[in-house]
C-alpha cells in the first residue's frame, strides 16, 4: 500500500472500526468448520455443504454473543464525541477489543476437543465446575500437553486480532468533524439499535434467541452442536444448563430386573392400528375440574366443566395420573418426550438438547404418521415449540403462524376457542394417519376470557380460575363440535390430559401433596373402538402416556421408553415426582417421600385411608415400601445413565 493510500485508509474511521468488528465475527463463524470436522463422527458425519448450511443458521447465534462481548468496544468507538479519536482512547478500546474477542475465540477453540468428553457444547455450570475442581491445575496441564494444537490455534487467533487492531487503528489524520454531529449521532443510534437486535437474536419484538432455537435449523439432534457456538451456550445457560448427576444404587442387571426401559410387545404378530392420535393438554388440567372424577374428601363438586364430564363418561379413564412437576415445560417434556425434568434442568437449554429421543411422535413418524402441534403462545415461549420440534413434530402452529391477533388475549397468546377452531379445521390438511397436539392456555393467571365470545352464560362472573375453567370447557366443546364434521374425526383417538395440577386452590384439600399433582387422563374414541371404563387400581405417571398410546395402537415393535404402558400387566406401576426438592414415589396404597440419600423413606402415607396426607405412618408394610424404593432407585439410575450417555432410544 502506497503512503498516500495508507493515509487515506487510516483516515476512514468508521470503515476501520467495521473491519475490526467483522474479523472476530468471521473467525467465530469459521471455527464451526473446525469443530464439525474434528467431531464429525459425533455430529452425524455431515458433508461440507451440510456444514455450510448449518453454519448459515448458526450466524444468528454468532451475532448474538459477538454483540454482547463487543458492546463496550462498540460504545467506545461509536460515541458521537470528539474524544473517541484520541490516541489513548483508541489504544484503550483496542485492548478491550483484543481481550474480549480472544476470550470468545479461546472458549470456542477449547471446546473443539473437549466436546468429545462432554458430548455437548459447554454450559456455564460445566465451566463453574471446572474452576471449582481442586485438581484444575493438573487438568489444564494435561489438556495443554494432549491438545497443544488448541493453544497454538488460540495464540494464532489472538495474533490475528492484535494485527487487525494495529492495521485498522485510526490515524492522527482522521477528522470526525467532517461527518458532522448529526450524522455521527445517527450512526451511533443505528449501531446501538443493530447491536441490541443482534444481542436478542431478533428484532425488538419477540423473545430473545435461546439455545433451544437451534432445533429450527437441523434435521437430526446431533446437528444442534454445529449450529450453536460455545460462547453463546455459556452466555445463555444461566438457567437450565446443569447436568444430571450419575446415580448408582445397584448393578445394571439388578436395575433391569426391577424395571426396564426396553419394551417388547406381548404379541408381536399384531399389526399397527393406523388410527389418528390427538393429544389435548389443558393448562392446569387437574382431574378435579371434572365432577365425575372429584373424589377429594371434604371438597365440593365444582360444576365448571360439564362438557368434559360428558366426554369422561364415554372414555377410558385412569383416575390416578400424576404430574412429574409443577411447570408447563415439565409436563410437556414428560407427555411428549417421555422423560421427567426433575429439579431445575430445562431440557432445551440443557447439555442434553442434542440427544436423540425415541418419543412416541418420532416412532409413529417412522411408521408414516404426519404430525402438527397447536400452541397459541408466542414463538419460543418457554422453548415449548422447539422442544416439540425436537421430539418429532413436523410443524408447530403458534401465535405467529396463526396470524390473527384479533384473538390475542394481550398476554399469553391466542384465545383457546379461536385456536381450537383453527386446529379443528387445519388438521384436515394433514394426511392420515397423523399425530396432532393442542396445548390450551387460559386456565392460568390472569384468567382472562374473551368478552366477544360467550356461547353460554358463566356461572362465575368474576375473573379467576373457576370462570376460566368454564371458558376452557366451552372452548373444548366448540372444538369438538367443529371436529365432528371433519373427515378424520371418527378415525381418531383423543387423549385429554393436563400439564400439571391446578396451583390456584391454596389452603384447600386440592392443594395437598398427593391430590394436587393429579391431572386428568381421558381416552375418547368417537367410534367407540375403545370401550369406556375406569382404571382405579393402577397409578400412572405422565411419562407413561407415550407408551400407553403405543399400546392403544398395538405398536408391534420393540422400543425404548422410560415410562410404561398403562395396560402392561408385566411391569410395576408407580409414579415418581419431584416436589419441594424431594422425590415422592406413589403406588396403589402408599405415597412415600424419600430422604436425601434416596435409600430410605422420609415419610410413608396410606393414600387410601389418608389422601390428605395428614398422618404419616409409623407402621407399614416394609416389604412393599422397600419395593417402591428399589423401583425408584432403578428408575433414577437408568434415567441418569441414559441422559448422560445419549441412550434415550434403541
Amino acid at each position: 500500500m502506497k503512503p498516500t493510500d495508507n493515509h487515506t485508509f487510516r483516515s476512514r474511521y468508521y470503515l476501520l472500526t467495521a473491519i475490526q468488528l467483522f474479523v472476530p465475527l468471521f473467525l467465530l463463524w469459521a471455527s464451526r468448520f473446525a469443530f464439525a470436522s474434528y467431531n464429525s463422527d459425533l455430529v452425524g458425519n455431515p458433508s461440507f455443504l451440510r456444514i455450510l448450511l448449518l453454519s448459515a443458521g448458526g450466524l444468528r447465534f454468532d451475532l448474538c454473543v459477538w454483540a454482547y462481548l463487543n458492546s463496550l468496544f462498540i460504545l467506545m468507538r461509536f460515541l458521537p464525541l470528539a474524544a473517541v479519536r484520541r490516541k489513548g482512547w483508541i489504544i484503550a478500546s483496542d485492548i478491550i477489543y483484543c481481550l474480549t474477542n480472544t476470550v470468545m475465540l479461546a472458549v470456542s477453540c477449547a471446546d473443539i476437543p473437549f466436546f468429545r468428553f462432554s458430548g455437548s457444547r459447554l454450559r456455564l455450570p460445566a465451566v463453574a465446575d471446572l474452576f471449582n475442581d481442586p485438581n484444575m491445575t493438573n487438568i489444564v496441564i494435561s489438556y495443554t500437553r494432549d491438545y497443544w494444537w488448541t493453544f497454538a490455534l488460540i495464540l494464532l487467533l489472538a495474533g490475528v486480532l492484535a494485527a487487525t487492531a494495529w492495521i485498522c487503528r485510526p490515524g492522527p489524520q482522521c477528522r470526525l468533524a467532517q461527518y458532522g454531529w448529526k450524522l455521527r449521532s445517527t450512526i451511533f443510534i443505528l449501531t446501538a439499535f443493530g447491536s441490541f437486535c443482534a444481542m436478542r437474536g431478533t428484532l425488538v419484538i419477540g423473545r430473545p434467541l435461546s439455545i433451544a432455537d437451534a432445533v429450527w435449523y437441523i434435521d437430526s439432534p446431533p446437528e444442534t452442536n454445529i449450529v450453536l457456538n460455545t460462547p453463546f451456550c455459556i452466555l445463555r445457560s444461566v438457567e437450565g444448563g446443569s447436568r444430571i448427576p450419575q446415580l448408582k444404587f445397584m448393578t445394571d442387571a439388578d436395575a433391569e430386573s426391577i424395571r426396564s426401559s426396553v419394551h417388547t410387545p406381548a404379541d408381536s404378530l399384531k399389526t399397527l392400528k393406523r388410527k389418528n392420535i390427538m393429544v389435548i393438554t389443558l393448562e392446569s388440567g387437574s382431574k378435579f375440574w371434572l365432577d365425575s372424577l372429584n373424589d377429594v374428601p371434604q371438597a365440593h363438586k365444582l360444576g365448571v366443566m360439564p362438557f368434559l364430564d360428558s366426554i369422561a363418561s364415554r372414555s377410558l379413564v385412569n383416575t390416578h395420573l400424576l404430574a412429574t412437576g409443577k411447570r408447563s415445560v415439565e409436563g410437556i417434556s414428560a407427555i411428549f418426550g417421555g422423560f421427567p425434568t426433575f429439579g431445575d434442568m430445562l431440557y432445551m437449554s440443557s447439555p442434553y438438547n442434542a440427544n436423540t429421543v425415541d418419543s412416541f411422535v418420532s416412532l409413529l413418524k417412522n411408521e408414516g404418521y404426519a404430525s402438527r402441534f397447536y400452541f397459541g403462545a408466542n414463538h419460543g415461549s418457554y422453548s415449548i415449540d422447539s422442544f416439540l420440534k425436537a421430539m418429532g413434530f413436523d410443524s408447530v402452529i403458534d401465535r405467529d403462524s396463526f396470524a390473527d391477533d384479533s384473538h390475542h388475549d394481550g398476554l399469553w397468546g391466542i384465545y383457546d376457542h379461536a385456536m381450537g377452531e383453527y386446529a379443528a379445521l387445519n388438521i384436515s390438511e394433514l394426511q392420515q394417519p397423523f399425530v396432532a397436539g393442542w396445548f390450551t392456555l387460559h386456565l392460568h393467571e390472569p384468567f382472562s376470557v374473551p368478552s366477544y365470545w360467550q356461547p353460554a352464560p358463566y356461572r362465575h362472573n368474576k375473573p379467576g380460575p373457576m370462570r376460566s375453567a368454564e371458558y376452557t370447557d366451552m372452548a373444548l366443546h366448540h372444538f369438538f363440535e367443529i371436529a365432528r364434521t371433519q373427515p378424520w374425526f371418527n378415525n381418531t383417538i383423543f387423549i385429554i390430559t393436563g400439564d400439571h395440577g391446578s396451583r390456584d386452590f391454596k389452603n384447600t384439600p386440592f392443594d395437598t401433596g398427593y391430590i394436587q399433582p393429579h391431572v386428568m387422563f381421558l381416552v375418547y374414541t368417537p367410534d367407540g373402538s375403545i370401550a369406556p371404563r375406569r382404571v382405579t387400581d393402577r397409578v400412572m405417571s405422565q411419562i407413561d402416556i407415550g407408551p400407553t398410546i403405543l399400546g392403544l395402537l398395538d405398536y408391534p415393535k420393540t422400543y425404548f421408553a422410560l415410562g410404561t404402558d398403562m395396560a402392561d400387566s408385566r411391569s410395576p406401576h408407580y409414579a415418581l415426582g419431584y416436589f419441594n426438592d424431594q422425590y415422592t414415589v406413589t403406588g396403589n396404597k402408599y405415597l412415600i417421600t424419600l430422604g436425601s440419600s434416596l435409600d430410605a423413606p422420609d415419610k410413608v402415607f396410606d393414600i387410601t385411608a389418608d389422601p390428605l396426607l395428614l398422618n404419616p405412618l409409623s407402621s407399614f408394610d416394609r416389604t412393599e415400601v422397600s419395593e417402591m424404593i428399589h423401583w425408584a432407585q432403578a428408575f433414577l439410575q437408568d434415567y441418569s445413565s441414559r441422559m448422560n450417555s445419549d441412550r434415550l432410544r434403541l
